[in-house]
């Protein structure tokens, strides 16, 4: 497994990069001869579009998936079930004796 620490490490290695879980450039695409999976973490498809699907990488054999939903609606409930969690005591009142 390789680790880039950054961009210009990351070029040095794409040759021997099967899987991409983060965002790819089309001088790493280009410089890329094993890659089978992309897996875009941008939010914004629109820069997906703009970084990554060219029509070299459209006609590739290279998976492109999108992370794009992983965060919604139920991230913000969560947090605010936290944040009530936090400023009413509700742990707490819930392992009280005689709450069930």
């Amino acid at each position: 497994m390789f680790t880039a620490s950054s961009a210009d490490e990351t070029l040095e290695i794409i040759s021997e990069i099967k899987v991409i879980p983060g965002q790819i450039t089309q001088t790493m695409f280009a410089r890329s001869n094993r890659l089978h999976w992309a897996q875009n973490l941008e939010r914004e498809r629109i820069e997906c579009a703009n970084n990554i699907l060219s029509p070299e990488f459209i006609e590739s054999d290279v998976v492109l998936t999108s992370a794009k939903g992983i965060v919604g609606n139920h991230l913000a409930d969560h947090a605010m079930a936290l944040l009530l969690e936090l400023t009413h005591g509700i742990a707490m009142a819930v392992r009280k004796p005689g709450f069930d």
